[in-house]
């Protein structure tokens, strides 16, 4: 098997994982998230480019692509190249949106002014590239059609970034095709991993319910909904006078609060191991309280809501 087979059977073995991960991670938003945000449409998105990608380096293989050079007609020579180019498109485009929806989601966590400053200055310096690097490789010659078909069209090198154009541009016709394979494939690889990196995370409420740990919330008395899951509310000191007292359910244990004074909760609630959401949501099933205390003097009530990280 040459290696433009090898490609497109990896590409393409790729491009089916993703598309899993991108309908799986669309299954959560809408279904268990019940909120889908630009970045999921961002996420979606990269998924389709990479699939048009692997399409037109599945036919730039057809062409050629992998071949010894000298094996090839002119035809199926500047035909190769061409589509390598189209695939290179939606590579770059690709690679950007993946980037640009992990900058999304940031945007709807930070709350630092400065952080949101810092992560829009990336999305404005990704989006320029990504558009940028794409002008610049349908332009490298003048005409644009030599840097595709250079035995047939002369013409003038304006700048180069496309490899195995220039390789047949330098006359070093032997080696080129076969040489540059891997370029293309680590291209594709790149959008792979960051759209694992991206899209995994995502899939921690699907587990959770997959796993059955919003029964715990059925068998309380909220609902028989395993779709619902709870949303948690982070009050300061100041804000407590505006809560509606907790509760009280079996075992409950108050803790007494004056103006001007909180008493200090049990060594239970404080521990310096309770950071974790997780872990403060286990205290507060053990405890079966409607108050949690974490750290410093702060309640958290419990409803049964969307999920959080929505604007």
């Amino acid at each position: 098997m040459h290696p433009g087979y090898q490609l497109a059977c990896a590409m393409w073995a790729i491009a089916v994982f993703l598309l899993a991960l991108v309908a799986l991670r669309l299954y959560t938003r809408i279904r268990i998230v019940k909120f889908v945000g630009a970045e999921d449409h961002m996420y979606a998105w990269t998924g389709v480019f990479f699939l048009l990608f692997t399409i037109f380096m599945q036919i730039s293989v057809h062409h050629g692509l992998g071949q010894n050079f000298w094996q090839l007609g002119i035809d199926d020579t500047s035909n190769a190249i061409f589509w390598t180019y189209v695939a290179n498109s939606f590579a770059i485009t690709g690679n950007a949106m993946a980037k640009l929806s992990m900058g999304l989601f940031l945007l709807r966590v930070v709350q630092s002014k400065w952080h949101k400053i810092a992560l829009w200055g990336a999305v404005i310096v990704t989006t320029t590239t990504s558009i940028a690097l794409t002008i610049m490789l349908w332009h490298q010659t003048t005409p644009a059609k030599a840097s595709w078909d250079p035995l047939r069209t002369p013409g003038k090198w304006n700048i180069r970034i496309q490899p195995l154009s220039v390789g047949l541009g330098e006359n070093e016709l032997t080696s080129k095709p076969v040489n540059f394979v891997p370029y293309f494939a680590w291209a594709g690889a790149e959008i792979a991993v960051a759209m694992v990196c991206i899209g995994i995370p995502t899939l921690r409420p699907l587990y959770l319910r997959t796993r059955g740990s919003t029964s715990v919330f059925a068998n309380q008395g909220r609902s028989n909904n395993t779709s619902e899951l709870p949303r948690f509310v982070m009050c300061d000191r100041k804000s407590l006078s505006f809560l509606p007292p907790p509760v009280r359910g079996p075992g409950f244990s108050h803790h007494s609060r004056t103006d001007s004074n909180i008493s200090r909760p049990p060594a239970a609630y404080t521990k310096a191991g309770s950071d974790s959401v997780d872990e403060i949501i286990s205290e507060y099933q053990n405890q079966h309280t409607g108050v949690i205390w974490v750290k410093n003097e702060v309640r958290v009530r419990e409803d049964v809501a969307e999920w959080p990280l929505r604007n």
